[in-house]
């Protein structure tokens, strides 16, 4: 007679970036959440994931796939920060806009003309 088991099986580990992201989003927003109803904090979990993001970048930097990566990440950026909606690889909300608080306008991205 065969045991039934009494726990879900484990789904595999993604073995891509396109995979593992809903993943991690969701891991995240269940670290971040706020527990006021308005999700996560947004701002706190982006920082962090590109902190940690530019952090395993180095570890595997001169690799042509870190390099290939940090160009998307360059241009993606670059084109949301100008508000090029076109080009942003997704919904861009306009050119940056002033500073957060506490952070100093010299630290803030600077638009050439």
């Amino acid at each position: 007679m065969k045991r039934r088991r009494s726990y879900p099986a484990k789904a595999p580990r993604p073995t891509d970036a396109d995979g593992a992201a809903p993943i991690v989003r969701k891991f995240m927003i269940d670290l971040f959440d706020r527990e006021d109803g308005r999700a996560a904090d947004w701002g706190l979990l982006a920082e962090t994931v590109f902190r940690v993001g530019f952090e395993m970048a180095d570890e595997v930097a001169g690799s042509e796939r870190a390099t290939a990566l940090m160009r998307v990440v360059h241009d993606h950026a670059y084109n949301r920060l100008v508000g090029n909606e076109s080009e942003a690889g997704g919904a861009s909300r306009g050119p940056a806009q002033s500073p957060p608080p506490g952070r100093s306008p010299a630290t803030a991205p600077q638009l050439k003309p």
